[in-house]
């Protein structure tokens, strides 16, 4: 009786042991739950990255539109200047057609509103085209003084002009002074004063987009962070589940089996070097870390560079045209001559082709330190820092070698030819538009048939 009674005593001090097949259960369960948070912070990792990604080309996308917004009110002046010079038609109808048919401002600024409508962003944008709406106002003007001049019959023309009336002064003039007013109308200080009002809120745009981004992408770098620490802390506690499944495995099966066989007994579990868990965190992290470089390079290289020529654009220009004050530079404009008939005869693919070798000619023979840009469809303009007008014959060096390169047609390309325009900071009239100089010299060379240079000299008074 003592016998049976000690034998179950033994057998309730075994059944008090862990079950193997409740302790596998257990892990089981808790590796499954484990893998699932792996999963789902994955998923949700994969998640903040798209929205990065999304964030970046919605800037694109809306600075693009912001920036036909300038270029329709550039335009736009191009044109109502363009029928108060010569008193063609067809520059009026091309005005027209831009505000009523293709209206890329409307439309720019509908896209800014459906994508942020309550950001800064879009205020300025709305100012930019109030300031363009208010500058039609005088192109309707100076265009119904060149009506006028011309003697033409008003009703011939689009309704809104001739809701237009003329002051007493105005129709009190000559017909001469007429078309001079509306010609001084699109060239006075309002009218500028609308232009830079127009580009300053548009850069303004541009910056808050900027910033918007950055904002964007600095709050999903965050939780990128967040969610890779997330990850390592889901992982390191996956590695401690193998760790103590081997150990209990070890301690509830291979430890008793030693007892019975001496090879078994010799056998030492294997160290974990790695799970594919940490290698996906890392393959994630480096794919993350990889693209958000690359979209950030690519980011600050689309906003300052042209997608044809890689040269620096024209907001790039702008910018350090108005940022070289008083300092030593020379300014250099450049026309390709004929362009329009070497895309008609040729097509546009060798147009393409002979912008890319210009700029390409251009970057080779000008320093690192100096601006080349594309300012326009076959404008390109040069900044050179640090040059005084004793360096002419450096500069003629240079624009001879240019034309050089480009007279070569083993490419296959046609030769080209440039017009070129050039103008230094001028000292006796250090206040005076280093631009409107080199335009002017520019003007000179396409007077005297294209296909050459000139430098822009200043009498002192501000005159040529």
């Amino acid at each position: 009786m003592n016998q049976n009674k000690a034998e179950k005593e033994k057998t309730v001090r075994k059944r008090k042991g862990i079950r193997l097949l409740t302790l596998d259960l257990c892990i089981l369960l808790l590796a499954v739950f484990l893998f699932g948070l792996v999963l789902a912070a994955n998923q949700k990792t994969r998640e903040t990255f798209r929205k990065q990604q999304e964030a970046v080309d919605l800037y694109v996308s809306l600075r693009q539109e912001v920036q036909n917004m300038e270029v329709a009110s550039d335009y736009l002046t191009e044109q109502a200047r363009a029928f108060a010079a010569t008193g063609d038609r067809q520059f009026l109808d091309l005005y027209f057609e831009e505000t009523d048919v293709t209206r890329r401002r409307d439309k720019a600024l509908a896209v800014i509103e459906g994508g942020m409508s309550d950001s800064v962003s879009f205020r300025y944008l709305s100012d930019a085209l109030q300031d363009s709406s208010e500058l039609e106002e005088i192109e309707y003007y100076a265009m119904c003084l060149v009506i006028a001049s011309k003697g033409d019959n008003m009703e011939e023309y689009p309704a809104r002009l001739q809701e237009i009336r003329l002051s007493d002064e105005d129709m009190a003039l000559t017909d001469v002074r007429k078309a001079q007013e509306a010609e001084h109308l699109l060239y006075d200080q309002t009218y500028q004063d609308y232009k830079t009002r127009i580009r300053s809120n548009v850069a303004m745009c541009t910056d808050t987009l900027l910033e918007i981004t950055r904002a964007d992408q600095i709050e999903s770098s965050r939780r990128l962070q967040y969610m890779l620490q997330m990850q390592s802390v889901l992982v390191i506690c996956m590695l401690a589940l193998v760790a103590l499944t081997i150990i209990c495995n070890w301690a509830l099966i291979l430890y008793p089996l030693q007892k019975i066989s001496a090879k078994i007994r010799k056998q030492e579990p294997l160290p974990l070097s790695g799970s594919s868990e940490l290698q996906l965190l890392e393959e994630t992290y480096n794919a993350i870390s990889e693209e958000n470089r690359k979209n950030n390079n690519q980011l600050s290289f689309d906003a300052t560079h042209d997608s044809l020529t890689r040269l620096y654009n024209r907001g790039v220009f702008e910018r350090e045209r108005l940022a070289a004050g008083r300092r030593k530079i020379a300014l250099l404009l450049v026309d390709v001559d004929y362009f329009k008939k070497i895309n008609d005869n040729y097509g546009h693919d060798v147009g393409d082709k002979v912008l890319q070798k210009v700029a390409a000619s251009l970057q080779e023979n000008f320093r690192s330190e100096d601006f080349v840009c594309r300012i326009g469809g076959d404008e390109f303009a040069v900044i050179m820092v640090h040059t005084t007008p004793d360096m002419r014959p450096i500069l003629e060096q240079k624009i001879a070698r240019v034309r050089e390169l480009l007279r070569d047609t083993a490419d296959g390309l046609p030769e080209i030819t440039l017009s070129v325009g050039i103008a230094f900071t001028d000292q006796e009239n250090p206040d005076s538009d280093i631009y409107k100089n080199a335009d002017a010299a520019l003007y000179q060379v396409k007077e005297a048939g294209s296909n050459g240079q000139a430098f822009y000299v200043s009498t002192g008074d501000g005159s040529q």
